[in-house]
């Protein structure tokens, strides 16, 4: 059974900025192995913030995090109906 790793919301905004920096790079791996370029972004946010994750780490907490937001998301047009379309128009406008 896999451990439970703790991340902080700097680790988390540290891992979403890296991961948003390097989209191009992401998309441009070809086939299921990208366990380089996760090692790349674990390094970076080491770099920044003195952790100490994994790749996979990385990789999996990324996973986790688009998964909640899409959560999220969908809870809120479920529970707002035609008001978060008005709320997200107005904020994403410009």
């Amino acid at each position: 059974m896999p451990l439970t790793v703790e991340w902080s919301e700097e680790e988390v905004r540290a891992l979403i900025d890296e991961r948003k920096r390097r989209n191009a790079d992401f998309h441009l791996v070809f086939g299921r192995s990208k366990v380089k370029f996760w090692e790349e972004v674990a390094k970076k946010i080491e770099e920044d913030t003195g952790t100490n994750f994994t790749g996979s780490q990385c990789r999996d907490k990324f996973k986790n995090v688009v998964r909640d937001c899409k959560v999220s998301k969908f809870l809120l047009k479920f529970i707002l109906g035609d008001m978060y379309l008005i709320i997200y128009e107005t904020l994403y406008r410009y």
